[in-house]
């Protein structure tokens, strides 16, 4: 992708978007500015089966939907248990990143990211709550 795409997206899409979907905080960010790819973000409630577990433990016991998998469990300054994902796989296009303009890559925009997040939330209901 040339810079002059990259920044007509940016521009289009904005570098951060927060939405509350079914009560649940949820954030998408544009957290590496040198490569252009967005990560996509949910605050964990305490009264969650999943609230302050680790990655592993996650995937070894729950099914949560994410795309290439949950890469972010921590408790940030807010006091809030967020768990996340990248958009920086292998398989996807990563706007400053040279190498990885593979025709068979794609770029994860902003609505994918949000349509990905609302799922992860659904599989966390699904999980349950203690």
């Amino acid at each position: 992708m040339k810079t002059s795409e990259y920044e007509a997206i940016r521009k289009k899409e904005g570098d951060r978007y927060e939405f509350k979907y079914k009560g649940f905080d949820c954030k998408i960010v544009r957290v590496n500015q040198k490569m252009g790819y967005l990560c996509g973000y949910v605050a964990i409630p305490w009264e969650s089966k999943l609230h302050g577990r680790c990655i592993p433990e996650i995937e070894e016991k729950y099914d949560v939907h994410t795309h290439g998998g949950i890469t972010y469990a921590e408790f940030e300054s807010d006091n809030q248990y967020w768990l996340g994902f990248d958009c920086a796989h292998l398989w996807d296009l990563i706007p400053l990143l040279e190498h990885s303009h593979d025709p068979n890559r794609t770029y994860r925009d902003m609505e994918y990211v949000k349509e990905t997040l609302m799922k992860m939330v659904d599989s966390i209901i699904e999980v349950g709550f203690r």
